[in-house]
């Protein structure tokens, strides 16, 4: 016992000091040292499955951070196989001794192969702990090997799944009895991210894989619509070829106008079909006044303008992904409201609309008809120019004429 004299006042007193236990101490200190190193794993890994983007790669990291930031020797992730032989496939490792996996013949039947941490951590669902290589009678299988390589202590945590264990990963440590009832608890919390994070990416993959499978199903819609709408313009075509060739000349146009708007691929290919088939409600025009060539009376001409809505009524029931008869039924509209059929103003017409408004029009007076010569493009973009801002859209009109006088565009 030490004693020490402590002044208080004159007198003397005696006091004793408390004998410390270095080895608990030394101890102690590496218990908490585990603790950070398994602390430490459980962060980084926690990161890569922020990062992963797919199960492997993912997987392979866990096992990295485990090696390089938990100070292990090895890790591996190893899957419950549900054949016969019951065997443990490792999908993932990291660290010293990839030749140990390839012999190791691990298993997660009631067997010998079957009863070593890994084994039993994927039969019972519990973690395993291995403080002694040369000890345990379990790691008889292993011993040799595992000796050679380093391994001194492992540990075994069941990775589980929403409704199944999925596998098990495996931690080996340089040392005896590395791992301490705080570092098994870190852990613990390890193989739990683990499998959350290996549920989450099949989870992340089958919905990706889902999302392409609709892709493609659209895709085969969107392919087959345009497939039909080609077969009704050659309809078109055998019944008018003015028609015909007519959409053919506002597609090309409508397209051209609406890449250089900048517009995404899936808008410029509803405005190519819309515009393909614009003018699909003529099919109900009789073709004697299509192809008058005189003057066309009150009542024919507003037996033409009806095509506009007789275009809606065909194309409204089609189910695809764009509002193609919106589109089409909205193609004679003018933003000051003079257009037909009901009279829309400014941006209640959709801009496909206004796009295919313009290029009809410019086309409209710059080609031939039966009943008049063709005006030209310069004259027929100076009265689109006229136009601009109060029956057409300035922006459309600006990208239509520059494409004509700039860019060498021709109909």
């Amino acid at each position: 016992m030490a004693f020490s004299a402590i002044s208080h006042g004159n007198a003397p007193t005696q006091s004793k000091s408390i004998p410390v236990d270095s080895t608990q101490q030394q101890n102690d200190a590496l218990g908490l040292e585990a603790a950070l190193r398994a602390l430490r794993t459980l962060s980084a890994g926690n990161e890569e499955l922020f990062r992963a983007r797919c199960e492997s790669e993912f997987l392979r990291a866990v096992c990295r951070v485990a090696v390089e930031k938990g100070d292990y020797l090895m890790a591996w992730v190893g899957f419950a196989e549900h054949g016969q032989d019951m065997a443990v496939r490792p999908v993932a490792h990291y660290g010293t001794g990839e030749e140990y996996l390839s012999t190791a013949d691990i298993t997660w039947a009631d067997t010998d192969h079957g009863r070593g941490p890994t084994g039993s951590a994927i039969r019972t669902s519990q973690i395993q702990v291995n403080q002694n290589v040369l000890t345990n009678s379990v790691m008889a299988p292993w011993r040799e090997a595992a000796l050679k390589h380093g391994y001194q202590s492992s540990i075994a945590l069941p990775l589980k799944g929403e409704s199944a264990i999925l596998g098990a990963l495996s931690l080996y440590a340089r040392e005896r009895d590395a791992f301490g009832e705080g570092e098994v608890a870190v852990l613990r919390e390890l193989a739990s991210a683990l499998a959350f994070g290996i549920v989450t990416l099949r989870a992340r993959t089958e919905y990706d894989r889902n999302v392409e499978r609709i892709r493609q199903y659209e895709a085969r819609i969107r392919q087959g619509l345009e497939e039909v709408i080609q077969a009704v313009s050659t309809a078109m075509e055998m019944r008018d070829g003015y028609t015909c060739g007519h959409q053919k000349r506002v597609t090309a146009l409508s397209v051209a106008i609406a890449a250089k708007m900048g517009l995404s691929e899936d808008e410029v290919r509803a405005i190519k079909i819309a515009a393909s088939v614009h003018d699909i409600g003529t099919l109900k025009v009789p073709a004697a006044i299509l192809a008058k060539t005189g003057s066309l009376s009150d009542s024919e001409r507003s037996l033409i303008q009806e095509h506009a809505s007789a275009g809606h009524d065909i194309l409204k029931d089609i189910t695809c992904p764009w509002p193609l008869a919106d589109i089409v039924w909205q193609h004679h509209e003018r933003l000051d409201g003079s257009g037909y059929p009901r009279g829309l103003r400014g941006d209640d017409i959709l801009l496909a609309a206004r796009i295919i408004a313009v290029a009809q029009e410019l086309d409209e007076m710059a080609s031939a008809h039966v009943y008049r010569p063709a005006m030209g493009i310069d004259v027929a973009l100076a009265e689109i120019e006229r136009g601009r801002g109060t029956i057409f859209d300035a922006a459309v009109v600006d990208i239509c004429v520059q494409l004509f006088r700039q860019e060498g565009f021709t109909l």
